[in-house]
């Protein structure tokens, strides 16, 4: 049997700049009608109940250019062909499924290897809202969330 091995994604690990993440739904209801929805840029998973609020958050959009902080989704949150994450701390990239979820920055540069994970759910019922959702993505990356 031969190993595969993705050299960038292997350079990434190699080089001490690696950072792990999960990325996340996130679907927040007050009342029973959803008010808010995006992801979640988190560093460990499943998801606490108490840090949820405190999260990495990023607001679904359609555009997520330049200045925009969101995120977009192209297919489903269930099996999404790209995810284009624009956030102030962390940054803007895109990840793509016909490239096996590489992770490239603004300058198509490789930052990161995802892997399709929607194994994980979390439900979280606070005084004035619900949480809810699924991961979507594992990745190993330059980004330290």
């Amino acid at each position: 049997m031969r190993a595969i091995i993705n050299i960038p994604a292997a350079l990434l690990l190699l080089s001490g700049t690696a950072a792990d993440f999960w990325m996340y739904t996130y679907i927040s209801y007050s009342g029973g009608d959803p008010w808010w929805e995006g992801v979640m840029i988190l560093g460990a998973a499943p998801p606490v109940c108490d840090e949820i609020l405190y999260s990495n958050r990023l607001k679904h959009l359609k555009d997520v250019s330049g200045d925009k902080r969101g995120v977009r989704f192209a297919g489903s949150a269930l099996d999404p062909d790209i995810v284009e994450f624009n956030s102030e701390r962390l940054g803007h990239y895109t990840i793509y499924k016909d490239r096996n979820y590489d992770m490239v920055d603004v300058d198509n540069q490789l930052k990161g290897k995802c892997v399709l994970n929607i194994t994980s759910t979390y439900n979280c019922v606070f005084e004035k809202e619900t949480d809810t959702g699924h991961s979507i993505f594992w990745c190993v990356s330059e980004v330290h969330v």
